[in-house]
């Protein structure tokens, strides 16, 4: 339904047609915004009701700092595989341009609040004939063949009167941070990923080495009980199980090879790179890593830091805008065209005072009757909007869950860790014993073997409680929300540079 169209006559120049146009657009949208509506307001995400501590004890502090918390292991070689890994990290890049991707489309729709201009030339060449409708030959002073000049600017401006458009930025404005958020939370399941890899190979690494040496002892026992058989102070059947042992030690050997290989290849790919990239390492010295009782903040802290709860509420607050698009529907739309410029048959006078016109159409559009369509939209909009609470909910009870699974899992593993090597330290006194006994003649130099098996396999083990220790820690950390900061995408300007490029 259009209100009119007014005809611009009588201004001087180019200058003055444009200035008439805009004063008259500027008016109409002084008049028509005094009526504006604004839509529904973001209420805040819903409350959820839980206790302030965690449910065990744990020590205590006021805000922990874990934004580079690997560096807390104090090992070079994983501070140099984690800076390559957030670097050039494949899934991490992909979340960059993700960020592009929604920032490009806020920012396309806050174009939408001012007026789009354009300008535009033309000439057009046309023969009219001499038999049609409009006799052309009788009509003094008009001519078969003319040629056309056009020139002049069209402004289009939609006003936002129902909050359409401020919805529409709103909602593209929170789908922006919530892609930020996201890659926040790529960012932290990377860093979480690249050290618990790292320190499965370290532990891995520490096991063959216990291994090879344990395999060692067996050989050197076996030939001990051979001498025995051939001196006819050992039954030869006894034989066959020192035979056993042999070889089921050696079988663990490829098992705990492969899984350091696999565990390098991962790395390389964690780092953007061929699998193998980081085979080298199988030639470094396994480094045991202390870890001690690790301090936490509370719940409100960590309900603050963790990314997806952040992103879940992001998305949550868009659900909100996009319920404030539908709603607007009920409500008209008001559109302001203007348009001036020239028009002549003649270039010579294209810009003389009589070649001016131009042209200013309010156009009100109103979905009166539509079947139910809007109310549909509507229901649809608030349904989504409940599923996004909904989502929000879960995601502060899932990371509840982390991090109490994560604080019992860190607890226990310490403890285990804790008790291996106790048991590991009472082998070494046993074998301290064992071998000022042997010294003194009252036990066999297989009895200082057999001492010295107990305590490699207690080294085995060892070596497994302290990488479950640290896997729980890595994965603790992963809970607790740290490994990021608000300055630590620093990937996402690099992606537009490269995408502007091509």
């Amino acid at each position: 339904m259009s209100m009119g169209s007014l005809k611009v006559e009588g201004v001087d120049g180019t200058g003055g047609a444009i200035r008439s146009c805009l004063r008259l657009m500027a008016a109409s949208a002084t008049i028509l915004l005094g009526g504006c509506m604004p839509g529904p307001r973001y209420g805040g995400p819903p409350v959820i009701a839980m206790a302030d501590k965690w449910s065990q004890q744990v020590e205590m502090v006021g805000t922990l700092d874990l934004s580079e918390w690997w560096h807390v292991f104090q090992d070079p070689t994983l501070d140099r595989l984690m800076e390559l890994a957030l670097a050039r990290n494949l899934d991490l890049q992909q979340a960059g341009t993700r960020i592009a991707q929604a920032r490009a489309a806020s920012e396309a729709a806050s174009g939408g609040f001012y007026p789009s201009v354009g300008i535009s030339a033309s000439t057009t060449l046309r023969r009219q004939s001499e038999n049609g409708a409009l006799p052309i030959n009788s009509i003094p002073g008009i001519e078969r063949d003319q040629t056309l000049n056009q020139t002049g600017f069209d402004a289009s401006w939609e006003l936002d009167l129902f909050g359409r458009l401020r919805n529409q930025v709103s909602a593209l404005e929170s789908r922006l941070e919530a892609a930020e958020d996201d890659a926040r939370a790529a960012r932290l399941s990377l860093a979480a990923e690249v050290a618990r890899t790292y320190f499965e190979f370290r532990g891995s690494q520490r096991t063959l080495v216990a291994q090879n040496a344990a395999l060692a002892i067996l050989l050197r026992t076996g030939d001990i009980d051979r001498q025995r058989v051939s001196l006819g102070d050992l039954p030869a059947e006894e034989l066959a199980t020192v035979d056993a042992g042999i070889a089921a030690a050696r079988a663990e050997l490829p098992r705990t090879q492969a899984a350091m290989r696999n565990a390098l290849f991962a790395l390389g790919v964690l780092l953007a790179r061929p699998p193998e990239a980081e085979l080298a390492l199988l030639e470094s010295e396994p480094v045991p890593v202390p870890i001690s009782a690790l301090p936490v903040d509370g719940r409100a802290d960590m309900l603050r830091r963790r990314p997806d709860i952040r992103a879940a509420e992001r998305r949550l607050r868009a659900s909100s805008a996009e319920t404030g698009i539908a709603l607007a529907e009920y409500f008209p739309r008001l559109t302001i065209s203007a348009q001036a410029g020239f028009e002549a048959l003649s270039d010579r006078g294209l810009f003389d005072e009589g070649s001016q016109e131009g042209s200013i159409v309010p156009l009100i559009t109103w979905r009166l009757l539509d079947g139910g369509q809007i109310a549909a939209e509507v229901r649809v909009s608030r349904a989504r909007e409940r599923e996004a609470s909904l989502a929000y909910e879960a995601a502060v009870l899932n990371a509840l869950a982390d991090t109490e699974r994560g604080l019992n899992e860190d607890a226990t593993a310490l403890a285990a860790a804790s008790l291996s090597r106790d048991a590991r330290l009472a082998n070494e006194r046993f074998l301290a014993f064992a071998g000022e006994r042997f010294r003194a003649g009252d036990v066999s130099r297989k009895d200082v073997l057999d001492a010295e098996r107990r305590l490699l396999d207690a080294q085995i083990q060892e070596a497994q409680y302290e990488t479950a220790a640290l896997v729980a820690r890595v994965s603790l950390f992963k809970a607790l929300g740290g490994g990021w900061t608000e300055q630590s995408l620093l990937l996402e300007p690099e992606i537009d540079g490269r995408l502007d490029s091509r």
